[in-house]
């Protein structure tokens, strides 16, 4: 049986234990795992810089395996906005508050198509476990397209978080939803270096670095990039790296062809 529960009004207890795990132990270790690669990885939630505003939620549910609230009402992309040319790659954990200061917690699909329609992005990879999505679905741009895939199948309901907020994502954008099997190991990787190759056209991918930055040096080695350029002061830290990749030297396509994935 599902159990209700209700944070703002009398359980404030309970949304606050959410919000501690969310914003604070989930979503500082993805932070902590990035900056130890040398990412420069920063977290948020939603109610940082008044990021997202939740529409008012009358309870929260929660179900033998997951958790569910409510969706924003507005997202404010003004800080995300601010560091698009930076290297800071933003963390966002799915907390903030009503117009009325109450914590709400977020659905994190619908959350993360309106924060990628916010800031225009090319690009939404969805993680996810469903077989119609990755497969026959796959990567798409066109919401008559989705609706296509989407008639007479049984795999995937309509209502799904994940089909509405996709929608939401190709009605209110130019964007590419492309699905990928998150139980997969390295299909994230397929997905971040097929835009670029196989979508954008592009020939090869350069990266300037710092001489000193050893962990970004070391996390380029291990994705594949070669060293290609040293331009001595170059950097105002010291020596500048430049490392490069070409498509055919990207392991992560080659596995990711050899497991028939697709874009």
């Amino acid at each position: 049986n599902e159990r209700r529960y209700n944070p703002h009004f009398g359980e404030e207890q309970l949304s606050g234990l959410f919000e501690m795990v969310i914003s604070g132990h989930i979503n500082k270790h993805i932070v902590s795992k990035l900056c130890s690669f040398g990412v420069m990885a920063i977290g948020f939630s939603g109610k940082d810089g008044n990021l997202l505003v939740a529409k008012k939620s009358n309870h929260i549910a929660i179900t033998n395996s997951w958790l569910y609230a409510t969706e924003p009402s507005l997202v404010n992309p003004e800080i995300l906005l601010a560091i698009e040319d930076t290297k800071i790659v933003p963390i966002i954990s799915p907390v903030t508050c009503t117009e009325k200061g109450k914590t709400a917690m977020l659905d994190p699909e619908i959350t993360s198509a309106m924060v990628a329609t916010a800031v225009n992005a090319n690009k939404l990879i969805i993680m996810c476990e469903n077989d119609f999505l990755i497969n026959k679905v796959g990567a798409i741009s066109s919401v008559a397209e989705f609706n296509d895939l989407l008639i007479n199948n049984i795999e995937v309901d309509i209502s799904d978080p994940l089909v509405k907020a996709s929608k939401y994502a190709l009605l209110n954008s130019d964007i590419i939803i492309q699905f990928i099997d998150a139980r997969a190991n390295d299909s994230l990787l397929f997905a971040i270096f097929d835009y670029p190759f196989d979508k954008a056209k592009v020939k090869v991918i350069l990266a300037p670095i710092c001489k000193d930055n050893i962990k970004s040096l070391n996390l380029c080695r291990k994705l594949g990039f070669e060293i290609v350029g040293d331009i001595p002061e170059g950097h105002p830290k010291g020596d500048l790296i430049v490392v490069a990749m070409k498509r055919n030297q990207c392991k992560w396509l080659q596995q990711g062809e050899g497991n028939g994935w697709s874009s």
